[in-house]
């Protein structure tokens, strides 16, 4: 059904096919996807930074990226991708938390292409990466940015996160923390 997002789970991946509502928007989830659709992942994480990707930047993001989806447990984390005409325009991941708590899940990496913004595709992979999330038990999904995003604070306020404070990571960066709440409705669900 259209504007829906189904997740249906195989033997060693989770794959989802809908159209976004009003968009041409495919949305994927898999534990495992085609070599292609990884080099278009990291080129989009890559120019969503403002840089010029260039081909040994894209295979060593490629090669790193396909490294944790061989490695990934569908049951603690899933990637999210989003095309349009068979480019990749977004992807999203969420995972349970490193401390293995099964309450505590994270919403990691959310990036739309710039030419792709307020089409909707950010708020179908933040769905998206709730809906896994809760049906495997979350109780609540954070998130994070740099502090000096202003982007994608607003973009994680419109869609139902809250500022719970800032924090300094590992690598020094300054970022802002969220916490959603997590009755969030959903297009998604089973």
């Amino acid at each position: 059904m259209e504007g829906r997002h189904r997740i249906s789970e195989g033997p060693s991946s989770v794959k989802e096919r809908s159209k976004h509502k009003r968009r041409d928007i495919e949305l994927l989830a898999a534990a495992s996807v085609e070599c292609v659709t990884v080099r278009q992942i990291a080129t989009l994480g890559i120019i969503a930074w403002g840089r010029r990707p260039s081909p040994a930047k894209i295979e060593d993001c490629a090669a790193g990226l396909a490294a944790e989806i061989a490695a990934m447990d569908p049951d603690k984390k899933g990637l999210f991708v989003a095309k349009k005409a068979g480019e990749v325009v977004g992807f999203a991941r969420v995972a349970q938390d490193k401390s293995g708590d099964p309450l505590r899940w994270w919403l990691l990496g959310l990036t739309v292409h710039p030419d792709y913004r307020r089409q909707g595709i950010g708020t179908a992979l933040v769905d998206a990466c709730i809906g896994y999330a809760r049906e495997r038990g979350a109780a609540e999904i954070h998130s994070e940015t740099h502090s000096d995003n202003e982007v994608s604070i607003r973009f994680h306020k419109s869609v139902g996160f809250t500022v719970d404070g800032t924090c300094t990571a590992p690598d020094g960066d300054q970022k802002v923390a969220f916490r959603p709440v997590l009755t969030r409705r959903t297009t998604g669900g089973r």
